[in-house]
């Protein structure tokens, strides 16, 4: 199959931008995880805005549900807290208006995310990208958003938890210089591993 690099890779107005990601791979024939053929995509990324929580619960809850992990529903709420927070950003990627990718960074804080903030790391959360477009480099675009803005934010290091069975999404840090601490946080459900990034200054 041939891929074309960033053809199809368009930065709206309001992007609030360190650099841009150029590095989105977008295969002039698609071939989605379920194997059908599905038309070129043309993908738009910019800041997420407080009205967009809604739509990004949605995907998120999607996205958890097609690759078969378990799924708590999005909490709208959450989701808006969130991107408003001070010193916090999330990136969207856009699909003909329709929101198709999503990751959100937050200041890290101590006690499981309820107390002070944690000076220097950021929490990376809400990764999802729609189903249908998995494998195309839209997650892999945001993350470079995201780690360029945290840089900015003088972060210098940013920690995220991942189920330990999404295997697609640690396979993914892992080839983009996030490394496992070895650390798991457990609920009733799901166990979560902790991966951290360096940002280099």
């Amino acid at each position: 199959m041939h891929f074309s690099r960033a053809a199809s890779t368009e930065l709206l107005p309001d992007v609030r931008l360190i650099s841009v990601a150029t590095n989105l791979l977008v295969p002039e024939i698609c071939i989605g995880h379920t194997g059908r053929v599905t038309e070129p995509v043309r993908i738009a990324y910019r800041s997420a805005r407080a009205d967009d929580a809604d739509r990004i619960s949605l995907l998120w809850s999607a996205a958890n549900r097609a690759r078969g992990g378990y799924v708590a529903e999005g909490d709208v709420a959450i989701v808006r807290g969130r991107i408003t927070e001070t010193d916090a950003v999330g990136y969207v990627a856009e699909d003909d208006g329709q929101i198709v990718g999503v990751a959100i960074l937050s200041p890290a804080r101590e006690n499981r995310g309820r107390g002070d903030a944690i000076p220097g790391l950021a929490h990376l959360n809400t990764v999802a990208v729609a189903s249908d477009l998995w494998g195309q480099g839209i997650a892999r675009s945001i993350l470079d958003l995201i780690v360029d803005h945290a840089h900015g934010l003088g972060y210098t290091q940013i920690q995220l938890y991942v189920d330990d069975d999404n295997t697609r999404a640690r396979r993914l840090y892992e080839r983009n210089d996030w490394n496992p601490t070895g650390e798991v946080a457990r609920d009733e459900h799901v166990t979560h591993l902790r991966y951290l990034r360096l940002i280099y200054r």
